[in-house]
């Protein structure tokens, strides 16, 4: 038959309804969208083998009934992909796994007419809808920039719509200023009951401060210490509860009677094991619109992602059993069909989670000039080999835990005196180094922030540097011992020049911070996650800074260190964006971890 003669008796739209069930997904095609899909076989609509042929942007092919059907080849690639993953048919109706997602999603946007549960349908009308940019709300005392305005347009929309996302832009975005900004629109349109933001513990008063300044009129309450009972009786009439994970966690009965406009959870990889209380108390609390907030949704492996959608868009990604195997699992191994799923799982999670960096939403902060420095031990080489040597012992008669293990090369590396307070010796190579380096800083007007893992670190530093002729009374410190008021009295005199040496643990200083003060950036040890060294490292590369801050990571050559560092980098290329898994212990295998350790 001729091509115009096919093009006159063409029929134009594909229609598949999509049930989900507890295997996946059951999908019921109309005739013309079975044709088209048993006319391409094992093929793509423009491979040699098709069942049909294209001209131009639409595939052709001879229905059952005898007459041609014409259809967008981006609806014939949807329906073949589609059919090619199904587990079952029967008369019109396939079954496919979770991880066709991808090609539902693609069959949605390519013009075949596609309807849904409810719950499906909502995500689908999204992910297919145009955004609308808003106007910042009147009663906000700050004026957003353009990358919060598409952020707080795109949180309302969501809202609007019934749905929730994560608000995962990298630091230094204003994701704080964004929620405020969605929150205070809300009450402004007669529509916020009451929301909740979940914070670290020591990030209630960063957010009172930010809601004061910004939304003075939103009535806004700070939930926690021990007679938080007795405010009991005006939590209802607050239009924003600000309350640690911690206390979410224990009085979530409490919290359940209520109706909640928002929840918003600050920090939210906090919550990333699906069996932590934290995701539990966020998954069960009763609000329309949840939204996970963090600049590192993936910090272990893919199931973090996985944890903080079933969060924001519950069913999305299906059962945490099948994502396990059949994505995460596969990437993690490095599949050879790792790269494909990953660009699956993007398109299927893209419109549901918000990732900006600061160089793609066109901030003008200059990057950090990072900088690894390999140095060789020297007096401490032959400490080290007989704690490697040791460890690699302990290792094969299974006489010590492996985290242990890694844990005594890893401070060994940084400082051997860490295995025993109590031992006496030259400072180790890294020490010297480090003390000898902020010396220098602080010689040059320099400000300094020093992150360690451990506080029994940063007291070997501090001796090291005071010894160099540091003026003990600049240096100050951030821990996880300090209260509330103290770390914030450290910050303030970090800001205000009374001190020059910020020290801090990874943890305690690594969040709710903003030193653009500062002028370098030491990490003393290389933490296992590099999340939350970058977060560590960005508290100093903030909005509105103009210089270069300097990012130095000490490394020590022919260590555990190194070792550590290389397996980081390898597993760092998984993919793009946020989607490349940050590997820490959790994403790597027990394989891995005693290789690391053989190899220290």
């Amino acid at each position: 038959m001729a091509c115009n003669e096919a093009s006159e008796k063409a029929h134009s739209m594909a229609s598949v309804e999509i049930l989900r069930t507890r295997t996946g997904l059951a999908l019921d095609l109309d005739e013309m969208a079975s044709d088209v899909a048993a006319s391409l076989g094992e093929h793509q609509p423009t491979d040699v083998g098709a069942g049909g042929f294209c001209i131009g942007d639409d595939y052709h092919c001879l229905g059952r009934s005898g007459e041609w059907i014409r259809t967008p080849v981006s609806v014939a690639s949807a329906l073949g992909s589609i059919a090619r993953r199904s587990t079952h048919r029967q008369a019109g109706k396939i079954w496919v796994p979770e991880t066709a997602m991808p090609d539902v999603l693609e069959l949605s946007k390519s013009g075949g007419a596609v309807t849904a549960d409810r719950q499906l349908g909502k995500y689908l009308s999204f992910a297919n809808s145009e955004r609308v940019a808003r106007l910042q709300p009147k009663g906000l005392k700050a004026t957003l920039d353009e990358a919060q305005i598409e952020g707080f347009s795109w949180l309302a929309d969501l809202h609007d719509q019934g749905i929730s996302g994560i608000l995962a832009d990298e630091m230094g975005l204003g994701k704080t200023m964004q929620i405020i900004a969605h929150l205070q629109n809300l009450k402004e349109e007669g529509k916020l009951k009451r929301a909740m933001i979940g914070v670290p513990s020591g990030a209630v008063d960063h957010w009172m401060r930010e809601f004061a300044q910004f939304a003075p009129d939103l009535e806004v309450l700070a939930w926690e210490g021990t007679q938080r009972a007795k405010m009991a009786p005006i939590l209802d009439t607050m239009d924003v509860v600000v309350t640690t994970h911690k206390i979410m966690t224990i009085d979530h009965e409490t919290f359940r009677k209520l109706d909640w406009t928002v929840l918003a959870v600050d920090e939210a990889q906090d919550g990333k094991n699906p069996e932590s209380e934290l995701a539990l108390a966020s998954a069960l609390m009763p609000a329309d619109q949840k939204i996970p907030v963090t600049g590192t949704p993936v910090e272990n492996s893919l199931v973090d992602l996985h944890t903080l959608i079933t969060i924001a868009a519950p069913g999305l990604l299906g059962r945490l059993a099948h994502f396990k195997r059949e994505i995460s699992d596969k990437v993690r191994k490095d599949d050879e069909e790792a790269e494909m799923i990953l660009a699956g799982l993007h398109r299927v999670v893209a419109p549901f989670m918000k990732h900006r960096t600061q160089q793609s939403a066109g901030l003008s902060i200059p990057a950090p000039n990072v900088m690894r420095i390999d140095m060789p031990f020297a007096a401490d080489a032959d400490v080290y080999q007989a704690v490697r040597d040791r460890a690699q012992a302990m290792l094969k008669d299974r006489s010590g835990s492996i985290f242990q293990l890694i844990t005594m090369l890893r401070q060994t590396a940084a400082d051997y005196r860490l295995l025993d307070p109590n031992m006496e010796g030259r400072e180790s190579t890294k020490t010297a180094w480090i003390a000898d380096r902020v010396a220098s800083e602080i010689a040059e007007g320099r400000k300094v922030l020093l992150f360690s893992t451990w506080t029994t670190h940063l007291d070997v530093l501090n001796r090291a540097m005071v010894t160099r002729g540091v003026d003990p009374s600049i240096i100050s410190r951030i821990d996880g011992d300090k209260t509330r008021r103290e770390k914030r009295w450290a910050e303030e005199d970090f800001k205000e020049g009374r001190v020059h040496i910020l020290e801090m643990t990874m943890r305690a200083g690594g969040r709710a911070l903003n030193l653009p003060e500062a002028d370098t950036v030491i990490l003393g040890v290389p933490w296992w996650n590099p999340s939350v060294m970058r977060q560590a490292a960005y508290r100093a590369v903030r909005r509105g800074q103009t210089k270069t801050i300097d990012v130095l990571i000490p490394l020590m050559a022919d260590s555990i260190e190194m070792r550590l560092m290389e397996i980081q980098d390898r597993k760092s290329q998984i993919s793009h964006s946020i989607l490349r898994p940050a590997s820490g212990y959790g994403g790597l295998t027990r394989r891995e971890l005693e290789n690391m350790i053989y190899e220290a």
